[in-house]
């Protein structure tokens, strides 16, 4: 049976605006290979062109169809599948192009959420929809995150850790791919305590054991791991104009836990992080500042996992156990 080339997408957030953004990463370098087959585009004629009029009749509103059409920057995996199957393929298709978008989301968080297209390669170049999912809003995200343009050291991460985040998936790192689903829990919740309170849990899924657990050891392995002086905020991931807290994991771990189990214990916040400022442009209040900055230790932690091919150390707990035991700061 003769095969037909295919595509799945799903959009991204967008690359550094041009005279805004040090960095002139832009549709001039795409499509930018991620992994095998799987490529950061730009998609935009591509998708303006697509006829949607069959799928719109009963299943997209014209709202919906332009906003389909308008997708400009995606990841994009090629592959083929013999013509007229929907089937493995297409699925393994999906579930990579997941993993990945997944990887994303720790390298460079955004309010983007998950969404995808399949189509059909035609021999002129246009793509014929077989089958869409659509997200009803964006993620309600932090501050920190609404503006997030991919830059050109996100790409390159990304493709560094790709093949130590697909072998966590495949080779099945619960500690790892736990820590990875409540991080994209915590992007889907509306709500601040809820994703506080599953970065938390991602830390600690990563961090303690039943043998060594609790606050005292969270505090103490992830500044060993990451480096106490280590800031929180990059003064480069933020617009111009807004000026972020100086703030390093010394800082801001203990009063990461004190929140975590005020929260965990069904108490409210301490007042004296609600009532100190946050950042003009941003965080409301310091305890703003926390949950962000909880958001950002677990998506620097795995990076770090991933980037120094630590999957077996985090994956057993005896293991990384002596791991810390040798650990010197």
């Amino acid at each position: 049976m003769p095969t037909v080339r295919k595509i799945t997408v799903t959009p991204v957030f967008g690359l550094p605006e041009p005279f805004t953004d040090k960095d002139d990463f832009g549709s001039k370098d795409l499509p930018f290979e991620i992994w095998p087959s799987v490529f950061l585009s730009d998609v935009r004629e591509q998708m303006k062109g697509m006829d949607l009029t069959l799928w719109a009749r009963e299943y997209l509103s014209k709202h919906d169809v332009e906003k389909i059409q308008g997708w400009r920057y995606a990841l994009v995996h090629h592959y083929t599948e013999e013509q007229y199957l929907h089937g493995d393929a297409e699925l393994q298709s999906r579930d990579l192009l997941h993993k990945i978008f997944i990887g994303l989301r720790i390298v460079r968080a955004s309010r983007t959420p998950w969404q995808y297209l399949h189509a059909r390669i035609e021999q002129n170049g246009s793509l014929d929809a077989s089958g869409f999912s659509r997200a009803e809003m964006p993620l309600t995200v932090l501050h920190c995150d609404l503006w997030a343009p991919i830059r050109r050291n996100d790409a390159g991460l990304l493709k560094t850790i790709v093949p130590a985040l697909l072998v966590a998936y495949d080779t099945n790192c619960e500690p790892i791919t736990r820590a990875m689903r409540v991080l994209e829990m915590g992007y889907i919740s509306p709500f601040a305590d809820v994703k506080q309170l599953l970065w938390v849990t991602g830390l600690e899924a990563l961090f303690t054991s039943a043998k060594y657990s609790g606050a005292a050891v969270l505090i103490y392995r992830l500044r060993q791991f990451l480096g106490s002086k280590t800031r929180v905020y990059e003064p480069a991931d933020f617009h111009v104009g807004v000026t972020v807290p100086s703030l390093t994991l010394k800082n801001v771990l203990p009063d990461i836990y004190t929140v975590r189990n005020r929260l965990a214990h069904g108490e409210w916040i301490p007042s004296s992080f609600l009532n100190r400022p946050g950042y003009s442009g941003g965080a409301k209040s310091y305890a703003d500042i926390l949950v962000e900055a909880t958001g950002i230790v677990l998506r620097r932690a795995l990076i770090k996992i991933f980037k120094e091919s630590l999957l077996e150390t985090f994956t057993d707990k005896d293991r990384l156990d002596r791991y810390f035991s040798h650990v010197t700061s």
